[in-house]
């Protein structure tokens, strides 16, 4: 049998010390595994025609202008025609606000004539005060939804038609429902009077109106008692 040499380094072929006649295998080393790039990258979807951005519809919104309130302003009006749209509004304010206080003096007369009860007297002023304050947010809301002028028209009609109520009534509940309809009507008027007033002026001249819709509301108010 032969004997295997010794060698000093390690690279030495081991099949020096195998005796001749036998077979070995020649094993090839194990590569590695290469990755397959079907499995490993990911497939990456193409949007469909539809879920693509058009660049023409997004420049465009970028470029269409966008109105604030502090940047409208009005188209001018003449001075005659500025002159009759306050006269009209401070004309529609004062009776509205008139009604406020109109019965503190007239009631005691008014209890005769009716045979008003004790608990009748309070409902009769504070039916027209309570149905204002209640439809003041829905009047400026409705009119958002269908426009200014049909909806001081509609708000200046109830108010007439309250009036109407009240002056044909024959009794304590006819006349606390015609001031409840004169406030529904006339809590819409008061808030669309100041709507209508920034709609209507510029920045520069609102305070200017508001400052005399507050006096008329003001005179108005202290009038009521005395007539």
């Amino acid at each position: 049998m032969p004997i295997c040499r010794s060698h000093r380094h390690a690279t030495t072929n081991i099949t020096s010390c195998i005796p001749p006649g036998i077979y070995i295998p020649n094993r090839k080393r194990a590569e590695p595994a290469q990755p397959n790039p079907r499995i490993s990258e990911p497939q990456q979807s193409q949007p469909s025609q539809d879920e693509q951005p058009n660049e023409k519809d997004s420049v465009g919104a970028r470029l269409q202008p966008v109105e604030t309130g502090a940047s409208y302003e009005p188209p001018p009006m003449k001075t005659l025609q500025r002159r009759l749209v306050v006269l009209s509004l401070c004309l529609t304010l004062f009776l509205c606000a008139l009604d406020t206080t109109i019965l503190a003096t007239a009631l005691p007369t008014i209890g005769k004539e009716l045979h008003v009860s004790a608990r009748e007297y309070a409902w009769i002023g504070s039916s027209y005060t309570l149905s204002t304050t209640a439809v003041t947010p829905v009047w400026a809301k409705v009119s958002d939804i269908v426009g200014r002028k049909v909806s001081m028209m509609t708000s200046t009609g109830l108010f007439m038609a309250g009036s109407l109520i009240c002056a044909l009534a024959n009794s304590s509940g006819m006349l606390i429902g015609g001031r409840t309809v004169q406030g529904l009507g006339g809590g819409g008027c008061m808030v669309l009077i100041t709507i209508l007033i920034g709609d209507l002026f510029p920045l520069k001249d609102r305070a200017k109106y508001y400052g005399i819709t507050g006096i008329v509301f003001g005179v108005a108010g202290a009038i009521g008692p005395v007539t």
